[in-house]
């Protein structure tokens, strides 16, 4: 149920509303939640550190969404649905790190595929079923979907699952933190985003604020 089926709905339609480099950026933000997970669920200790970088972490995203006059500089309800996907795979690190002790990353990859086939095809039947039959099919639509199911759908989470079994979710964690940094430089060459002097702020701070919940971790 997180991961696929309600992270892909969350990141996929707010891809829709806002800019894949403000996607990044709140998408950078799971090790924020990661330890406030496992504080809820098993207990684990938060560092005056991790509280914060979670503010300044959430600091740096306002700067990015926000404009001058302190109002919405993207769809709120994109926003919203990229948090669905933040507390998807907060909820999916969260269980992984109990699977992995007894299942290898090649099943759960397996067993998670299989099943979100099960859970997408009722809303794809509903919701899709004209636009599906109406879609021109092109080398290089097919080339992308088979991009995202290979690299995005199968091999980050075999290397994730890999990661959280031999490192552990919270350092398996930071090497996540460089997404919001790479989709920025990749979507002003690929996609010609902007770059301007505020969303490199708003990105730079988020970036110091999950250094600070990982820095007693990286000692």
């Amino acid at each position: 149920m997180f991961e696929p089926f309600f992270y892909f709905i969350g990141e996929s339609q707010g891809l829709t509303m806002i800019s894949s480099t403000l996607a990044a950026v709140i998408i950078g933000t799971i090790p924020l939640f990661v330890p406030l997970g496992a504080f809820i669920f098993f207990r684990e200790k938060l560092s005056l550190l991790n509280i914060a970088g979670i503010i300044l972490s959430f600091t740096g995203i306002l700067i990015v969404v926000l404009n001058r006059s302190l109002t919405f500089n993207a769809n709120p309800t994109g926003v919203m649905l990229l948090f669905l996907a933040v507390f998807s795979a907060v909820g999916y690190t969260l269980m992984v790190r109990k699977l992995v002790g007894k299942y290898n990353p090649y099943s759960l990859v397996t067993y998670q595929n299989v099943l979100g086939i099960v859970l997408f095809f009722p809303l794809v039947a509903i919701f899709e079923n004209e636009s599906l039959l109406s879609v021109d099919i092109t080398g290089r639509s097919l080339l992308s979907l088979l991009c995202l199911a290979i690299f995005g759908s199968t091999l980050a989470f075999i290397l994730y699952n890999y990661s959280i079994k031999n490192l552990g979710a919270s350092s398996a964690n930071i090497f996540t933190n460089i997404i919001p940094v790479l989709t920025a430089v990749f979507s002003y060459y690929i996609l010609n985003e902007e770059m301007i002097f505020r969303k490199v702020t708003g990105i730079a701070v988020v970036l110091a604020g999950l250094l600070l919940t990982q820095l007693k971790k990286m000692k």
